[in-house]
This record gives structure tokens, sequence and C-alpha cells, in this order.
């Protein structure tokens, strides 16, 4: 299996929403020192 003996530090996920309970606020979706942060509502829809 490749990358099974990988001894690097596993990716971090943030998944963030633009509606919260105080309104819409902004998120910024990219990568930065192993933490991937990905916008929810750009998503796309999943097909079963």
């Amino acid at each position: 299996m490749v990358g099974t003996d990988d001894p690097g530090p596993r990716p971090v996920f943030h998944l963030l929403s633009e509606s919260t309970d105080k309104g819409k606020v902004g998120v910024t979706m990219g990568h930065a020192d192993g933490v991937v942060t990905i916008n929810v509502a750009e998503a796309g829809h999943s097909r079963p």
C-alpha cells in the first residue's frame, strides 16, 4: 500500500460554515502548516 510507512504528520481538516448563530461570517479556504480549511458552503452535493 502506498503511504503506509509515511512517518510524517497527518493533515488536519477544518470544515467551516459561513452561516453561524450570529449571522454570516467570511471563511477563507486554503492550507497552511498541515491544516486544510474548507468552506462547507462551497462543497458539492454528494450523489447516491
